[in-house]
């Protein structure tokens, strides 16, 4: 699609005659500006690579080829520092990464990626576009000269992959886990051991044992790279990150000398395809946890919810200690809390009650290889003689928490986010 069908009225070019644009068109053409966009991932890796491609892509196309971006992937360039500096000082002109990076400049920044039993991807966009936290986030990273967009995201994760099965809080301590970043906090403040692997070693360390178990994204990733021929108990929900956003930072000299109509398509462009990788992820999550429920050799797990229970709690101490720092570190904290709370009251109106509701065990219709085939109750799978919503809760998966003391909203005695 053309820049100007993209995006009536960019430029003045739209309101000039036929005439004038022939002519002034090629010159337009020819002035192509490069901008080096540094990876976090090889450009060919799984998921997040590929976005990397489709998004310079789509970048060169909205601008009717003005700007192009140039990938460059870890090896390939040589920079002082990590990512975000090596952008702050313009050494390269733009990231694709994930915030949580960056942690040892503000804790912060881990709101801006995931963080343990927090937003899924839609609320993290709607506590960005609607709720405040993209003004927090442009002043954070503007310390950095940076401005960032949401790129992305993974949606949520599962738990990871293990060589014994996690029933009780006994079971995790001592673990030897390679869990990185705030999950691996929560896991250590119940006993565990976290140890460094390289990410290409995870499949090896597993399957001899120098680690008991490990995550990484979740199961179309996991099965590329190998982790289902080492690990046995595969748990869920992945609790320590349940939407990772993926991100754009920008050289904010670079970014504020740009015209205001390139700036917007830009944004649109990293919008658009944070649809497409979400969309992806589920895709292919969904096929993929398909192929792992049918080996018999692997066994997919709810975390207990007595585990669930304590995870929450160390989570809530873990993310807590993100507010100290300064001023913006404590805005960005009670930001994200208080827009949690609000999306969590409507989440058991809306996306927890439906979803509860459509695994009541009606009979409906699906599609499979062989056709079509009625999906039946089994004969005591419905309760007699109960009401909707009681037969809704007999249906809560296992791993739900239990509402307990250090959960419940301050001088709200009676809160139950399972109840209507």
């Amino acid at each position: 699609m053309k820049r100007r069908e993209f995006l009536a009225g960019l430029t003045g070019a739209t309101a000039v005659s036929a005439s004038a644009v022939s002519i002034a068109k090629p010159a337009i053409a020819s002035e192509t500006t490069t901008l080096k966009m540094a990876l976090a991932w090889p450009k060919n890796f799984l998921g997040l690579g590929e976005s990397s491609q489709r998004l310079s892509e789509g970048i060169a196309r909205a601008t009717d080829g003005r700007y192009r971006v140039q990938l460059l992937e870890p090896g390939e360039f040589a920079i002082s520092g990590n990512l975000l500096n090596a952008t702050s000082k313009g050494e390269i002109d733009i990231y694709h990464a994930v915030e949580y990076y960056w942690e040892e400049e503000s804790k912060a920044f881990n709101f801006f990626a995931t963080i343990p039993f927090g937003m899924t991807a839609y609320e993290q966009e709607s506590w960005l576009s609607n709720m405040g936290g993209q003004k927090l986030w442009d002043q954070l990273s503007a310390r950095y000269n940076i401005k960032p967009f949401a790129a992305g995201n993974t949606g949520v994760q599962m738990g990871g992959w293990f060589n014994r099965r996690i029933e009780t809080l006994a079971d995790i301590r001592g673990m030897r886990l390679r869990i990185p970043g705030m999950g691996g906090d929560v896991y250590k403040r119940l006993g565990a051991k976290l140890v460094d692997v390289p990410s290409t070693q995870l499949v090896q360390a597993l399957s001899e044992g120098r680690i008991d178990g490990t995550e990484w994204l979740g199961p179309w990733s996991d099965i590329n790279m190998g982790l289902h021929k080492a690990g046995k108990f595969y748990h869920w929900p992945g609790f320590h990150e349940p939407g990772t956003q993926i991100s754009l930072g920008f050289n904010l000299d670079r970014w504020k000398a740009m015209e205001p109509g390139i700036q917007r398509t830009i944004e649109i462009c990293a919008r658009a395809e944070g649809q497409r990788l979400l969309a992806k992820f589920n895709a292919e999550n969904a096929r993929s946890i398909a192929e792992l429920k049918a080996t018999s050799e692997i066994q997919l797990i709810p975390y207990p919810t007595i585990v669930l229970d304590a995870l929450g709690k160390a989570s809530g101490e873990s993310v807590a200690a993100l507010s100290k720092g300064g001023q913006i570190e404590k805005q960005i904290y009670e930001s994200f809390i208080r827009a949690r709370w609000q999306l969590l009251q409507w989440a058991k109106f809306s996306d927890e009650a439906y979803l509860l509701a459509r695994r009541l065990p009606f009979s409906y219709r699906r599609t499979v290889s062989t056709g079509e085939k009625r999906i039946l109750p089994s004969k005591d799978s419905a309760p007699k003689s109960v009401s909707s919503s009681e037969r809704i809760s007999k249906n809560i998966p296992q791993f739900q928490v239990k509402v307990s003391p250090s959960s419940k909203k301050p001088g709200s005695e009676s809160f139950n986010p399972f109840q209507n």
